[in-house]
């Protein structure tokens, strides 16, 4: 993640602004694999400001969020039975094949990929899942924010080509759709929370990209937009 989401101010707008996609997800998740029980344990790695692991407790009962950010975890949803941690994706402080269940939502193109599949790896139990997801907002007026903000370098995700090097193997890939509304306020805070804009602001002011954002991004009030994203399922190979 390098430099990325370490301010505060930033990591309370990203903690406002970004949608609550995370329950439609683990909806899907838990209809998919026919969940008739709570795991005991989950782990959300780079849980942000806490959404997805907040989200998490629908299917576990106690559920650990950690993220490399101290900013961000000083925004993080507090829950009972909600622990977080500041740790990094590619060293887990957890044992040896203790956990059944982990996820990553939105952030694994940030990764150190065979480190983490090493460290997912040896921390899942057999059989165990590990859920990773992504998401992103679709609607004609993003388009122009989308081309004029790209962003950063990223290392897009090739989840079938690699999980079989490191004990795992897909189970499904699902793509999800699903409608939400938003005013113009609120996605205007949504695109100044993504790491496109903290890019710019090494170069811009804030109130110079808010002002050129809010002249792009003219919706009508409660608009509908579609929240998009990919699910993969995938488990750990039995000794």
């Amino acid at each position: 993640m390098g430099d990325f989401f370490q301010n505060l101010n930033l990591a309370a707008l990203y903690s406002e602004a970004r949608p609550y996609f995370h329950p439609y997800v683990i909806s899907l998740v838990r209809d998919t694999l026919k969940m008739k029980h709570k795991f005991p344990l989950a782990l959300d790695v780079a849980c942000g400001t806490g959404q997805s692991s907040r989200a998490l407790l629908e299917i576990a009962e106690c559920v650990v969020g950690i993220d490399v950010s101290r900013a961000m975890l000083q925004h993080a949803y507090g829950a009972p039975n909600l622990i977080y941690q500041k740790s990094k994706a590619e060293q887990l402080n957890f044992p040896d094949e203790s956990l059944e269940f982990m996820t990553v939502g939105q952030a694994f193109h940030w990764f150190h990929r065979q480190h983490f599949y090493l460290e997912a790896s040896r921390v899942l139990k057999p059989k165990g899942y590990l859920v990773i997801y992504t998401h992103a907002l679709k609607h004609e007026c993003l388009l122009s924010f989308y081309e004029k903000f790209p962003s950063p370098f990223k290392n897009q995700p090739k989840i079938i080509n690699e999980i079989s090097f490191f004990e795992f193997e897909s189970l499904h890939q699902i793509p999800y759709s699903n409608q939400i509304q938003l005013t113009q306020d609120q996605v205007i805070n949504y695109t100044m929370s993504l790491s496109s804009v903290e890019e710019k602001l090494k170069s811009q002011s804030e109130d110079e990209i808010r002002k050129e954002i809010v002249e792009m991004i003219k919706p009508n009030s409660n608009e509908n937009f579609l929240s998009v994203g990919e699910v993969w399922i995938i488990q750990k190979n039995s000794h």
